[in-house]
């Protein structure tokens, strides 16, 4: 048991280490150690706008989320007593200044839109209240996905000031070749649908939505749809992890629950024939600022750096905006 006023009113049940080995300096001790057997422990001081529900650790005078049941942690940041930010991790580093980690899943609200994304680095200055985040390995083509704008947003990078009103997405590195994608929630395309089966044997998404409609259900462990198919758990798990990068699905590693999201349905009825869908996309390539910026006062997003936008292949409907820039406002309609 752990009994650690300053960081939390429970007392944790966890391991506790401990070795005498001299270290060089005070922030190199990795002694004592401590780790909760849950992630179920509600820390405090972090900061007055942050609230912490998850794992406890330590490794000297550092402070992790990590907890033995390996179950992730939650971090929501306030701003004006509303919930801005809800980040999951199974390991953030609890700094003074810092809060960072390698893989978290998060969301912004704005109202009742969001902004999501499966897989990000994540870095908070808690002093400047400066959220950053990049994407982590296997990340990096799994959009953002923007539900006021309806679009899924392809960058490399996320930068919020929570005292200021903008955010801004952009490309890192290779800007003058690589170009932020923005595609429409509604998009289909067969090639791109056809590439989807990868070296698989199966589709995923044809498997999932079969699944799924056989059920009544959106939601199902792998396990369950291993059996149903008789396919290999393992290939199926491999094959979830990929669709979740892509906003297909919600896909807990741990748990291996499935949550099948309308993008997937969108995906196969379309390819039937079934469904309306657009081809509306278009990229930005710009060799310094901001890709594109989303103003939360107006919810307006300006996109720098456009050729062309497409509205439709088969008709072939397209539009070269006169600045290289468009707003797009809610729902994707263009200004």
């Amino acid at each position: 048991r752990l009994h650690y006023a300053d960081q939390t009113d429970s007392i944790p049940i966890g391991v506790f280490e401990y070795n005498s080995v001299k270290a060089k300096s005070y922030a190199d001790k990795n002694y004592p150690r401590f780790k909760s057997f849950y992630s179920n422990i509600p820390v405090k001081g972090l900061d007055k706008n942050i609230e912490y529900h998850g794992g406890f650790s330590m490794s000297g005078k550092k402070i992790y989320s990590s907890s033995i049941d390996e179950g992730f942690s939650e971090i929501k940041i306030l701003k004006d007593n509303e919930i801005k930010v809800k980040a999951i991790s199974n390991r953030f580093q609890l700094g003074d200044s810092l809060i960072t980690s390698d893989y978290t899943n998060l969301v912004i609200y704005q109202g009742t839109d969001s902004i999501y994304h499966p897989g990000t680095i994540l870095k908070y200055n808690k002093n400047s209240e400066l959220l950053r985040l990049t994407k982590t390995n296997g990340y990096r083509m799994a959009p953002f996905l923007d539900s006021y704008h309806k679009l899924e947003i392809t960058a490399d990078a996320l930068t919020w000031d929570l005292n200021e009103d903008k955010i801004d997405f952009k490309i890192i590195n290779g800007r003058t070749e690589i170009a932020a994608l923005f595609e429409s929630q509604e998009y289909y395309e067969l090639a791109k649908y056809a590439r989807l089966k990868g070296i698989y044997q199966f589709h995923p998404l044809q498997l999932i939505v079969w699944y799924s409609d056989k059920i009544n259900s959106r939601e199902f462990p792998v396990i369950e749809l291993a059996d149903a198919s008789k396919l290999p758990a393992n290939t199926l798990k491999g094959a979830m992890l990929q669709l979740m990068k892509l906003g297909f699905i919600d896909y807990n590693i741990h748990s291996g629950q499935v949550v099948v999201k309308d993008k997937a349905f969108h995906y196969v009825l379309s390819s039937r024939d079934k469904k309306d869908y657009d081809n509306i996309n278009f990229v930005s390539l710009t060799p310094s600022g901001a890709n594109a910026e989303l103003n939360l006062t107006s919810k307006s997003l300006i996109v720098h750096g456009v050729k062309r936008v497409y509205i439709s292949d088969s008709l072939s409907v397209n539009f070269e905006p006169d600045s290289g820039a468009i707003e797009i406002l809610a729902n994707r309609d263009f200004k």
